[in-house]
This record gives structure tokens, sequence and C-alpha cells, in this order.
């Protein structure tokens, strides 16, 4: 992935419905745009395009647990390492993220067109998510140790298809 496309747009699209979510998480809002009616393939250009129920909330769900036990595997690797010879390891502080589920879409409330509300809830999946990675990235990047193996940058969100 290059620098220009590290947090891409994801283009939900559904028919002729397009919804457009950013995937960095420093962003206030992650939806930039909603369209029906307009040619979808000129509005998917340069994005990543997902479909409503493709497995997609599912892979990326299951790529950011993946990311947060490599966190932790590396976290206590490196708290092995410098701890004091014969220091016990309740000793050793444990690397606090919580699992992450794939988001219930079904509760969202949606009102508007009804031919949009699969791609809008997918999209609010999605925006979940990307929420939720945020939140993993700013714990991970609280931890110089994960800095020095991962960066210090906000990381782009995994399980994204190619």
């Amino acid at each position: 992935m290059t620098a220009a496309n590290k947090m891409p747009i994801i283009s939900v699209v559904d028919a002729e419905i397009v919804w457009h979510v950013q995937t960095d998480p420093t962003l206030d809002t992650p939806f930039t745009g909603a369209w029906m009616d307009k040619p979808v393939s000129e509005l998917t250009l340069g994005t990543v395009i997902v479909h409503p129920d493709d497995g997609t909330l599912e892979r990326i769900s299951a790529a950011i647990n993946a990311e947060i036990a490599t966190y932790k595997q590396v976290h206590r690797s490196q708290q092995e390492a410098t701890a004091e010879p014969g220091a016990k390891a309740r000793n050793l502080s444990a690397l606090r993220m919580p699992k992450v589920a794939v988001p219930d879409i079904a509760a969202a409330k949606y009102s508007g067109d009804p031919r949009a509300e699969r791609a809008w809830r997918y999209a609010q999946g999605i925006a979940e998510l990307v929420r939720e990675w945020g939140d993993i990235e700013s714990t991970r990047r609280r931890r110089s140790g994960l800095n020095e193996v991962f960066g210090t940058e906000i990381r782009a969100l995994p399980g994204l298809p190619a």
C-alpha cells in the first residue's frame, strides 16, 4: 500500500447506492458522501469497493483481533526481556486491548430512502470498526516499545480487500 492510499476511502456499493467511508480514525466524521442513481464506476474510482454482506466486516474484525494479539505478544516479549531476573509473570503489566466484535449493523436506527438502507447499515459497521481501530492504535502508540516495532504513526485499517 502506498503512502497515497495508506488510509483509503471505502465505497460501500449496493446496486446504484454508494456510501463513502474514510478509514482515517483521526477524522471527525467517517462519512464523506452518499449517492444514489449516479455512475457507480466514477464514484468508486480510487477507493476500496465492498458490498453489504460480502464478509468485509468479519474480515476487518478478525484482522484487527490478529493485530491486537500481535501487539500483546510483542509487548509481553518486551517486558519479559527487560524484567529483573526472577521477576514473576504476574508483576508484568498487561496490554489492555479488548477483542473487537463484528458490529451489529441491524441495531442502528435508519431513516431515509429505503433503497439506501443496506449500504448505510454496512457503512455504519465499517465506521464502527474504524473508530475501534483508532482506539486500539491510540493505546498502542502510548507504548514506546510498540512504537519501536510498529512505528509512531497510526497504521492503516487491517483486513481491507486488495
